[in-house]
């Protein structure tokens, strides 16, 4: 039976494949995790093309998929036309910020927190010319998040970051790792609706091809880093744990 890899710089593909988990209980995973490239948001574009290429051909070489979720917004957005170029027998299934969803939920403003790399990305842009969209720019969030920073001090930098922006109706998180602190951005923006597109990946992939990766006996999780240190493989294993 295939794997169904995702595949992210860091932790912040973990907010994908626990939902993937919820509704593909049976399935086979790996979590491939490039920590040693991280973080990803801050590159450009063409080092991280290269970056993806290889990821993907070691990924091919060591397990058998034809499916991969790049559960990264801006690997997504500067490499997913590149890749599935490259590798035409492969599925790739992106992620992108969920600001389709929020504009159904609003016509105001949407405050967009996302990686310097996918904020200032063309094509993402291109996608939605919405005057009413504010992106925001947080370079050094994921890199917080993936340390485990203190509550507290992340708090502190998403204020600070969007104490000078117009007023917004909601926010739309445009980064995995963003995801895994949604309830701190919650209590940042207090009453603001909080939009992320991990549940909306998971249903994607699961319309698409769950009896062909539905599996008779319990799923198995396989984890792979690019930098496999035994302190930072054993706090993989204890994240991804809490979802199986």
């Amino acid at each position: 039976m295939k794997n169904i890899v995702v595949y992210d710089s860091g932790i912040g593909g973990i907010s994908i494949y626990r939902q993937l988990k919820k509704m593909l209980p049976n399935a086979d995973f790996v979590y491939y995790a490039d920590n040693a490239a991280f973080p990803y948001g801050e590159k450009t574009s063409k080092r991280l093309v290269e970056i993806a290429l290889n990821n993907i051909r070691e990924i091919k070489k060591q397990f058998d998929t034809d499916l991969i979720i790049l559960a990264c917004n801006t690997v997504t957005c500067v490499a997913i036309e590149t890749l599935r170029k490259a590798f035409p027998d492969t599925v790739f299934v992106g992620t992108e910020p969920s600001i389709k969803q929020a504009m159904q939920y609003t016509a105001s403003n949407i405050l967009v927190a996302a990686t310097t790399l996918t904020a200032q990305n063309a094509r993402v842009r291109a996608r939605f010319p919405q005057n009413n969209i504010i992106w925001l720019a947080m370079p050094e969030l994921a890199e917080m998040v993936e340390k485990g920073e203190k509550d507290g001090v992340i708090c502190d930098y998403i204020e600070k970051l969007a104490e000078n922006v117009p007023p917004f109706d909601c926010v739309v998180l445009g980064c995995t790792h963003f995801t895994l602190i949604k309830d701190l951005f919650a209590g940042v923006f207090v009453g603001k609706k909080i939009f992320d597109g991990a549940q909306g990946v998971a249903q994607y992939v699961k319309n698409m091809k769950y009896k062909e990766y539905r599996n008779e006996t319990q799923g198995l999780t396989s984890l792979c880093l690019t930098d496999p240190n035994p302190e930072t493989y054993q706090k993989y294993v204890s994240l991804l744990r809490e979802y199986n």
